[in-house]
This record gives structure tokens, C-alpha cells and sequence, in this order.
């Protein structure tokens, strides 16, 4: 048997771990876009493959104990306070070492296996197919920059995204998200070219191509998941001084807040200082805004609070009433 398999340690173990229960010998070739050692690799509004979740909901512990077989270790975590954006008395499990730490492990069992070839530093452009059809392998691309192609009877197609595609997320996602910065380096190997071999040879597109999820993210960081958290204790209004959404909503989409507030006014503020006043109209005349209407609009937001003691840590129940 043979096989070759773009990205995806986990689909090149399934395949040599079935090879071995059926008594066979097989070969694979994992083609791999990232250099060895490096770290590669919403909501759907009703649109999500049911079938497809309920299959991903079985198999996710059984994934998880396999880790744990080959080596993985996890770090368990009890976070008594975590600020607003969970319930509280939340325990957590996650990998020591990270992502990184579970493709070593995964890499090191595929090394103990005779048949498998690891590709580094080569990306897979095209599938090969016979006159009427029929996958037979895969066109690859070394570092050298010359064409090889990889002959298979089965080739299987682990990809990732295409977050490291600006091309693509204009055209599939929508405008300025070509601009978006990346959340780890090594997504930058998520190029969309699985995918691009896939629809070439006749595969449907599926999935929602309305949203993506985003993280705040410290641009000038060179480690994975630079992410900013932040929680809103207080509110926001636009220049005419004007509240213009719900702050204590968990989640507010992107148009809600663009239909009512003027694109681009704050994009040039990045790590800005930000201004200080020990009055609200002081504050305002900083900001270029009207002292009085600031005054206002804090004045009627403050008179809806409830009496209700404020707890920093947790979801005390502080809210207004009849004023939106």
C-alpha cells in the first residue's frame, strides 16, 4: 500500500497504525510546507454539518487519550476568577509545551515507523490525475524551487486554512482582511493550497464564508497567541458623544457597530497613551469632544445603575435599568 499525505501527523499515523493492525506494509510521504521544528499549523449560524460535529464530539476523548499514550503531558488548571469573561470555579487542561510540544510527540512516533517519508521545506501545488479522473499522487514544490512529482494510489488532504493567503481572504472572506496580522508565525504556511488542489480537481466548497474569528493580538510579538485580553468596565460613545451599543454584551458583531459609528476614526490610535482628567468635561475637552454632552451622556448612564454592590471579580448583577 502507499499513500501520501499533505500536512497532518495525525492522518499519517492513522494510516501507518492501520497498516500494521491489517498486517500490511505501508509507505507514506508527508509533505510538509514548514521547515522541521517550527510550529505550522465561529459560528456558523445554523450552516454547521451536524453529522460532521456529532462524529467530532465522539472522537475528540479517544483523540485526546491517544495524545496522552504517545507521550503528551497535560497541565491541569483550577481558575477560581476568571474576570467576567467565563463563569467562575473553571477548570482547565491544556498541553505542557503547547501546540509545539504535541507535533514533536506525534513526529517522534511517525519516525519509529520504516515506511514513512518526512518532506520538509515542500509544498504540494497540484494532484495528479489519470485521463479519466483518478487521483494518482501529487505535484510538489522543494525549496530549491524545482517541480517532483510524488506518485500515490491514495492521497489524503490534511490542510490547514489559508490565513497566510492575502489573496484568498480578500476574495473569500472579504475587503481589508488581507490586511489582518497573523496570530502565530507558523500560520503562515496555511497558504490554501490544499484546498486550491482540492476544488481543482471538482471538490465543493462548504463552511461559512461570511465571518472568520479574530483575536486582538500584540503585532510587534514573535511568539504564538500574542493575544490582548480586555474587559469593558465602563462606556463607550462616538464623537457626538452618543452611546452607540450595549457594553455589557458579551458579543456584539462587527455591523452593529459600524452602522452607527464612523469607520476608521480610531485606526491610527495604536498604543496610544490614553488621556487623563479629573473631570468628565476636562476629559472631553482632551478627547475634542462637547464637555456638556459628555457630561450628560455620563450623568443619565450613572442614574440607571442599579444599588447593587460592584464586585470587580465577577458578575455581580450591576446593571441599569430602563435606559439603553
Amino acid at each position: 500500500m502507499s499513500f501520501v499525505s499533505e500536512v497532518g501527523s495525525m492522518t499519517t499515523l492513522n494510516f501507518l497504525e492501520e497498516c500494521k493492525k491489517l498486517g500490511k506494509k505501508g509507505k507514506v510521504a508527508l509533505i510538509e510546507a514548514g521547515k522541521e521544528g517550527e510550529r505550522c499549523g465561529a459560528s456558523s449560524n445554523g450552516l454547521a454539518d451536524q453529522e460532521y460535529c456529532a462524529k467530532m464530539e465522539k472522537e475528540v476523548p479517544i483523540t485526546a487519550q491517544y495524545l496522552l499514550d504517545h507521550g503528551v503531558k497535560l497541565n491541569h488548571h483550577d481558575e477560581k476568577n476568571v474576570l467576567l469573561e467565563f463563569n467562575t470555579n473553571q477548570h482547565f487542561v491544556f498541553p505542557e509545551g503547547g501546540g509545539h510540544a504535541i507535533v514533536n510527540a506525534l513526529f517522534d512516533h511517525i519516525r519509529t515507523f520504516d515506511g514513512a517519508n518526512i518532506m520538509w521545506e515542500t509544498q504540494a501545488e497540484h494532484l495528479l490525475t489519470e485521463d479519466n479522473g483518478t487521483v494518482c499522487g501529487v505535484q510538489v514544490r522543494k525549496s530549491d524551487g524545482l517541480l517532483t512529482k510524488v506518485r500515490s494510489k491514495k492521497v489524503m488532504l490534511a490542510c490547514g486554512g489559508f490565513e497566510g493567503n492575502r489573496e484568498m481572504l480578500g476574495k473569500y472572506v472579504g475587503p481589508r482582511t488581507e490586511h489582518l496580522e497573523l496570530i502565530a508565525p507558523g500560520l503562515k504556511y496555511n497558504t490554501g493550497f490544499g484546498l486550491k488542489m482540492g476544488l481543482e480537481v471538482g471538490a465543493a466548497v462548504a463552511g461559512s464564508m461570511s465571518g472568520m474569528h479574530c483575536e486582538l493580538v500584540d503585532t510587534r510579538a514573535t511568539k504564538p497567541d500574542a493575544v490582548i485580553w480586555g474587559h469593558n468596565y465602563g462606556i463607550v460613545v462616538n464623537k457626538n458623544c452618543k452611546r452607540f451599543y450595549d457594553e455589557g454584551k458579551r458579543h456584539i458583531t462587527d455591523k452593529t457597530i459600524m452602522d452607527r459609528f464612523r469607520p476608521g476614526w480610531v485606526y491610527d490610535t495604536t498604543d496610544k497613551e490614553p488621556e487623563q482628567s479629573d473631570t468628565i468635561e476636562g476629559l472631553a475637552e482632551k478627547l475634542g469632544l462637547d464637555p456638556k454632552e459628555l457630561k450628560k451622556t455620563v450623568d443619565e448612564f450613572n442614574a440607571a445603575i442599579n444599588i447593587n454592590e460592584f464586585d470587580l471579580m465577577k458578575l455581580d448583577g450591576k446593571r441599569t435599568t430602563g435606559y439603553s
